[in-house]
């Protein structure tokens, strides 16, 4: 299975649990759902792809990159990491709209992902 499949196939078992149980915050999740080791490559890279670089990347669909961030690239994400932290974890804003927000469990991948120094 390649690391996209693997990925959604994480993500969509996380969500369901997630919409099965109700969970509305972090105690309700089951720390075991969180990747102890997530890395660029494998976790982080595919959900930047899905959730934002549309949007935020040199050349994007919708035009020139927004708001200066570029989550196309580990470079890019690694740099503009404080960008996630403000709109994704304190705001909740982004994606913006009717588009699907990160579950908690892909917001606690990248927070360990942060933790632990960002693994490509």
């Amino acid at each position: 299975m390649d690391t996209r499949s693997r990925w959604l196939l994480v993500s969509s078992l996380a969500l369901s649990l997630l919409a099965g149980c109700g969970a509305a915050d972090l105690a309700d999740i089951d720390p075991q759902a969180i990747p102890e080791q997530p890395t660029y490559a494998e976790l982080v890279g595919p959900m930047m792809h899905f959730y934002c670089s549309g949007c935020h990347a040199p050349k994007t669909q919708l035009g020139p990159n927004l708001a200066g961030y570029d989550y196309s690239s580990y470079s890019g994400t690694v740099a503009g990491f404080s960008g996630i932290e403000e709109t994704v974890f304190e705001r909740g804003d982004m994606p913006p709209g009717g588009a699907t927000k990160l579950s908690l469990v892909e917001m606690e991948t990248l927070r360990k992902w942060q933790q632990l120094g960002f693994p490509q």
